[in-house]
């Protein structure tokens, strides 16, 4: 960190929690120890531009891009993400910025095409939509 600032390396986990505490000890050669616990507050992600986001996979159970997820949603408490298909029936929905889409249609199979998906963040107002390609 700097000055009065500690940067988390990954938030997995973490998503919609707004505070955290952490118990720091430090022990001297002669087995002094001391120990405190600081609670911290997750300040607002503000990311420059648009949310990264690879818009292609491949959901045919290799293990390698089954699901799609967008990992920079976990810095935020709040988003919403949809999935839609070309006649506009939703398939996909969730809360959880670290559940994904499968693939699967209302059917439960998996077809390769075009799909729509919006992406929304509630505590920065942003709203991302875009084309996502299901690839078999």
């Amino acid at each position: 960190g700097d000055g009065n600032r500690l940067y988390l390396k990954s938030n997995q986990g973490l998503s919609g929690k707004t505070s955290l505490q952490i118990r720091v000890r430090s022990t001297d050669p002669y087995q002094n120890s001391a120990e405190a616990v600081f609670t911290l507050t997750k300040t607002l992600y503000q990311p420059n531009g648009k949310i990264k986001l690879v818009n292609a996979f491949s959901p045919d159970g290799d293990g390698i891009n089954d699901t799609w997820t967008v990992p920079e949603l976990r810095y935020y408490n709040e988003v919403e993400i949809e999935v839609f298909d070309r006649s506009g029936i939703r398939l996909f929905h969730t809360r959880d910025p670290e559940q994904g889409w499968d693939g699967r249609g209302a059917d439960g199979q998996v077809k390769q095409g075009s799909y729509f998906y919006i992406i929304q963040v509630k505590e920065t107002g942003l709203v991302q939509k875009g084309v996502l390609t299901v690839i078999k």
